[in-house]
């Protein structure tokens, strides 16, 4: 099966070599900037961001350098990733950064594009919260109360990693 998502366009252009997991958070990231902003801080727990990318949550500081050509974007503790857009310039159309199809073929980056998919068809209000510098994207890190659907979710997401590797 294969997917096409939308990345911004100056994203491409750079010409680093993005992996799907990579690909669906552009995507994701993109979406996000059509309800709030490319430029606006956003405020991102450090278990939804590894689990979009497939990271080790161990690894992510080593990993955040490739994504600073696009991103201003830090760990800011154990539980906090702060990313924000830079400048597109010439790949703004206004309020709209330009974008550009990207073909994802990996079957666990396709179910993480659905999972996000379906909350984004949703609306957007209920992924984020108020942060004094911007916006908070909560997907799925629950509070205290939501527990029970969070292990759900917990549960979908191992059957994806227990799944076999495709060629």
């Amino acid at each position: 099966m294969n997917v096409r998502v939308y990345i911004p366009k100056y994203i491409s252009d750079m010409g680093i070599e993005w992996s799907d997991r990579e690909l669906v958070f552009l995507a994701f990231m993109l979406e996000v900037s059509y309800a709030e902003g490319w430029e606006t801080a956003y405020y991102m727990h450090n278990t939804d961001f590894t689990r979009i990318l497939g990271y080790h949550s161990l690894k992510v500081e080593a990993k955040l350098p490739k994504f600073r050509p696009a991103f201003k974007i830090a760990k800011l503790s154990d539980h906090t990733i702060r990313i924000q857009g830079k400048s597109p310039d010439k790949y703004f159309d206004g309020n709209i950064v330009r974008s550009e199809l990207k073909l994802l073929t990996d079957y666990k980056a396709i179910a993480i594009w659905y999972y996000l998919a379906g909350h984004m068809v949703k609306g957007l209000d209920h992924m984020f919260s108020d942060h004094k510098d911007g916006k908070e994207i909560v997907y799925t890190h629950r509070t205290q109360g939501q527990y029970e659907a969070s292990s759900r979710i917990q549960q979908q997401l191992e059957v994806l990693s227990d799944a076999p590797e495709r060629d």
